[in-house]
């Protein structure tokens, strides 16, 4: 079998998408790569909420899925929508890297002091929210950008720091860049993980596709996206979810933070793993009802 796989064209994307291709020659389906820009690409000055909000890095590989331009959609799970476009389906997600976010300082890190008003650099709206409702005194810069645009930005910046996700920085080989890893910033669901999305109607493919099918990224990530969706949330909204697999239990640490990081509603559940299906949206719920919706919107 030969597939072409469909990618955006950042050194990251491509990497996710040379594993996958990795994966694939491994039981026996040759893959060629085919890059594709995303809205979210051309235009990295304005930010993702200009563009359109939720979708703008995955719209392009849609159609050219819908299109039968390529046969599969390689993704960061996180960038996917909840609600995928009508006819396509996520047929796979690989083992999944390190969930959790790290700061990189411009110098050598310190100790952050409170009090002290640094400014951090982030593009993402979770990572803005928690780190003002731990540090309020501090000021955030947005940023947009791959990672090596938003390394030298920072370089050249008099900004303190800068908030990335380990896995990306792992996977282009900057781990030394890592001064401290922030175990109290839950992350966005399904950060760390790579989807790989196919057309509904292309069955034999998909059944190839859950041979590297990773079980239990698969449980973890579908859990926090249903707390995801259940809040009626996007990758724009300050939501954090992160499951894990603790021997036959599925634990998931989840929270809802108004885009100030002034309040914060903090979640922990846990369930059986024959018994997780509901998990996400039963955590979702307890958020819900204890005022989540109201600060998002």
């Amino acid at each position: 079998m030969n597939v072409t796989v469909g990618t955006r064209g950042s050194k990251l994307a491509m990497w996710q998408a040379r594993r996958v291709q990795t994966l694939l020659e491994k039981i026996n389906i040759r893959a060629g790569i085919c890059r594709i820009n995303s809205l979210g690409d051309q235009y990295q000055v304005a930010t993702v909420a200009d563009l359109g909000g939720s979708g703008v890095f995955t719209h392009a590989l849609d159609r050219a899925l819908l299109n039968k331009e390529i046969d599969i959609a390689v993704h960061s799970f996180k960038d996917l929508p909840t609600r995928l476009t009508e006819g396509l389906v996520v047929a796979c997600v690989l083992e999944r890297g390190p969930a959790h976010d790290v700061l990189v300082h411009r110098f050598e890190g310190g100790e952050i002091l409170a009090d002290t008003p640094i400014t951090m650099a982030t593009g993402s709206p979770r990572r803005k929210a928690f780190w003002l409702n731990r540090f309020p005194k501090h000021n955030i810069v947005g940023i947009r950008g791959n990672v090596d645009t938003r390394l030298s930005k920072l370089m050249e910046s008099e900004w303190y720091g800068m908030i990335l996700a380990k896995a990306g920085l792992e996977r282009l080989g900057y781990t030394q860049l890592i001064t401290t890893r922030l175990d109290w910033m839950i992350p966005a669901p399904a950060q760390g993980a790579i989807a790989v999305v196919s057309r509904k109607e292309d069955h034999n493919l998909i059944t190839q596709l859950t041979r590297i099918n990773h079980a239990e990224t698969e449980c973890c990530t579908r859990v926090e996206r249903d707390f995801l969706a259940r809040i009626e949330g996007d990758c724009l909204a300050p939501i954090a979810a992160n499951a894990s697999v603790i021997g036959k239990q599925v634990d998931l640490k989840a929270a809802v933070l108004d885009y100030d990081g002034c309040h914060k509603i903090s979640i922990e559940m846990n369930a059986p793993l024959n018994k997780s299906l509901s998990l996400g949206k039963r955590a979702a719920s307890e958020a819900n009802r204890r005022g989540a919706q109201h600060l998002i919107n």
